[in-house]
């Protein structure tokens, strides 16, 4: 696995920062140092403009460490599907990639017990497994993992936080199995500040497009809409930028 190098603005003075995240095993994305000044916006190399976070240091640069998409794992075919449709996602983007996987028996320490041997090893092999796919259907994506020991749901809200998009698995719109696909994916989303994207393990290419005459969707017709619900009382620039962001790449008829 390789590392994801940040991307590099020269500048004249820049702030000091602060010490920097502990990486796992699977030496995840380098995380933005603290505090950091904002963030900005840079052209990737299809011409379109995308987020950074741009961090001070010592040394007279700026770090702008871009922002990965994030996925969670959980080693179900629904989990495994997202990272799937996340891995696209963030080549169209030209962003790294981050998977992470929650694990409350990781504990410091507990680390040294023996019967967290098994457990541990199942967790590593989970986010390997994920990895050696992604390498294979993917090899123009730059990957990391993590594991974090926290709760699902806090560790999710946590790296979403840090990231441009958080796909997580879903068995339905409605569905409760599952370890991504309930509970834990309800109460990321009520809490994460960041997009995110459910998917679907049983999804297709042809689900992006609209039904044809039979009611099945094809991809000899037009692309879905892009619907946003907006909440008059709060600010929804945010929301609408990233709607009118992703509107492009699905090809889709006008946002409503």
């Amino acid at each position: 696995m390789g590392r994801v190098a940040p991307f590099r603005v020269p500048v004249g003075s820049s702030a000091g920062h602060g010490p920097s995240r502990r990486r796992g095993p699977f030496d995840p994305l380098p995380r933005p140092c603290s505090p950091c000044p904002g963030t900005g916006l840079r052209r990737n190399a299809g011409g379109a403009q995308v987020r950074q976070k741009v961090c001070g240091h010592r040394s007279g640069e700026v770090l702008a460490v871009l922002r990965p998409v994030v996925v969670g794992l959980d080693g179900s075919r629904e989990s495994l599907a997202a990272a799937d449709w996340a891995a696209g996602e963030a080549l169209r983007r030209g962003r790294p990639l981050h998977l992470v996987h929650a694990w409350e028996g990781l504990s410091p320490d507990a680390s040294s017990l023996p019967e967290l041997e098994a457990p541990r090893y199942w967790a590593q092999r989970i986010l390997r497994g994920a990895m050696d796919q992604l390498n294979e259907r993917h090899p123009q994506v730059r990957l990391s993992a993590e594991q974090i020991a926290r709760r699902a749901a806090d560790a999710l809200v946590a790296a979403g936080g840090d990231g441009e998009l958080l796909v997580l698995g879903s068995r339905a719109f409605s569905g409760l199995g599952g370890f991504l696909a309930g509970s834990v994916a309800l109460a990321t989303v009520a809490r994460v500040t960041r997009p995110v994207v459910l998917v679907r393990a049983d999804r297709t290419a042809e689900d992006d497009h609209a039904p044809d005459e039979e009611g099945r969707p094809s991809a000899r017709t037009p692309y879905r809409d892009v619907v946003v619900g907006v909440d008059t009382a709060q600010p929804c620039e945010e929301l609408l930028a990233f709607a009118f962001e992703t509107r492009p790449a699905l090809m889709a008829r006008p946002i409503r």
